[in-house]
Order: C-alpha cells, then sequence, then structure tokens
C-alpha cells in the first residue's frame, strides 16, 4: 500500500530565530532545555509518520502535546521549522501560494476543534456546503455528500 501522507523529521519552534533552538534539539536536548535556555517554546520536535493511502487516522494525546500544531502545519497555517511533509511524493513545505491553495482546496482539509454546523441548514446541506463553493454541480454535491456521511456512519442523519 503506498503512503499518502509521510512527514519527515518534522519540528516546529515558535520562534523566528530557531537555529539555536533546532541545533539544540539535534543535540539530543528536550523542548523544556530549549524553553529554559532560549525562552523559545517547541511545539513539534522531530516527528515521523506515515499514513497509507486508503487510511483514516486519528492523533491522540494529552493536552498541550502538539497535536494541533502538526496538523496546522500539515495544512501550512504554521509554517514547519524543519522537515518534510510529502502528500504524493510531493513535500507541501516547499509550495508557493497558488500551489498551497491548490492542497488546501482539493487535496487536504481539515475541521477546527471548535466548529458549529450552520444551523439554517440540514446536516446533508451542511456537507454539501464546501462542495458548492468549490462549483460542484447540485446533483454531485448531494452524491458525493450522501457518500461521506455514509463512509462515516451518518447517513441515517443527513
Amino acid at each position: 500500500m503506498s503512503e499518502r501522507l509521510k512527514i519527515e523529521h518534522l519540528y516546529k519552534v515558535f520562534t523566528d530565530k530557531q537555529e539555536r533552538a533546532l541545533a539544540m534539539l539535534n543535540a539530543g536536548k528536550n523542548k523544556s532545555e530549549v524553553q529554559e535556555t532560549l525562552g523559545q517554546v517547541v511545539g513539534l520536535d522531530d516527528v515521523s509518520l506515515s499514513v497509507p493511502s486508503g487510511s483514516m487516522y486519528m492523533i491522540m494525546r494529552l493536552s498541550g502535546s502538539g497535536k494541533s500544531t502538526l496538523v496546522r502545519c500539515i495544512n501550512r497555517l504554521n509554517e514547519p521549522s524543519a522537515g518534510k511533509i510529502l502528500l504524493d511524493d510531493e513535500d507541501i513545505c516547499t509550495l508557493d501560494e497558488a500551489g498551497l491553495r491548490d492542497v488546501r482546496r482539493n487535496r487536504i482539509s481539515m475541521v477546527f476543534q471548535h466548529f458549529a454546523l450552520l444551523p439554517n441548514r440540514r446536516v446533508i446541506e451542511n456537507v454539501e456546503f464546501g462542495l458548492k463553493l468549490r462549483g460542484m454541480s447540485a446533483g454531485d454535491q448531494r452524491k458525493r455528500a450522501e457518500e461521506v456521511l455514509s463512509v462515516v456512519g451518518l447517513a441515517r442523519w443527513a
């Protein structure tokens, strides 16, 4: 099975001067030591993982462990400090604005932690909403929304 998403040695240090922090991490120091020495917060420290095509993964950890930072780096709402994020073997860390916009529109997406359905729409209409914004025909929107709701076990709530 081929890998759809592969993350290699991903780091995120929340500073515009991350070189010293990255050097400390690469020398074996931990995030607490970096923060104590430099006053810089390490959000991700050498994360590597892969997700095979056709798979669905969930990331679970304690609060403050970097889950949101990881997701925000994958879609580049946060720029990684170092490492690679390969989507279908393309390093999305190297994409320009147009390439990144295409990836966000067509290949990856995320749901924010605190989100809400549009209260004036049925569940299926909420699912169709993003497809409508993409310009998909109404019939294709409905078909795709029904497929997705079925896959995640929510068809009866459509």
